[in-house]
């Protein structure tokens, strides 16, 4: 059974394979702290961070749970800054969620997208502006089911659901 690094990070549970993962973690979280206290103190509202160690791209917000997914990729080969931006987009999620916006589907995602591009263009990370927008023109949250349909359930889904079970029942396994 894989075995999993716990950590703290600003009061959020970090739990990640490697102490690399979480440490960049912990950057990225740093990053927002220092240049936007606002979106911070909202972040923090997440009960915790979980990285499947699988190395793909892909993330989840669960918001009820206020546990957020993400692949080994979306981590390690994000930069600190577009990383802490990633997370910006997902606090923007968590926003329209308290505020009983929608919080998912293309309004949803435009609106976070813009907060995320706002963040990153605040520090003059043009190449990462443009990455963002290269995936927002391809609608990174419309997924194709098995038959072909357009769907916003990614296929990953079922995966991070069962390890966000997982978590909260206290099933997996600290290191």
């Amino acid at each position: 059974m894989k075995k999993y690094l716990f950590k703290n990070v600003y009061g959020i549970e970090v739990v990640a394979a490697t102490d690399k993962e979480i440490e960049k973690i912990r950057k990225a979280i740093g990053f927002i702290k220092t240049r936007d206290l606002k979106s911070f103190n909202l972040f923090r509202r997440l009960k915790a961070i979980l990285v499947l160690p699988e190395k793909d791209y892909d993330n989840q917000l669960f918001l009820e749970e206020k546990v957020y997914v993400c692949q080994t990729g979306a981590i390690l080969e994000s930069s600190i800054s577009y990383l802490a931006s990633l997370f910006i987009h997902e606090t923007r999620h968590l926003w329209q969620y308290n505020k009983g916006k929608h919080y998912y589907g293309n309004e949803a995602e435009k609106d976070a997208y813009s907060v995320q591009r706002k963040f990153l263009l605040k520090f003059r990370k043009k190449e990462e502006v443009e990455w963002l927008d290269k995936l927002f023109k391809e609608k990174w949250w419309v997924y194709k089911d098995k038959k072909g349909k357009k769907t916003l359930i990614s296929p990953k889904t079922s995966l991070f659901v069962k390890f966000v079970s997982q978590y909260l029942s206290g099933k997996i396994v600290k290191n």
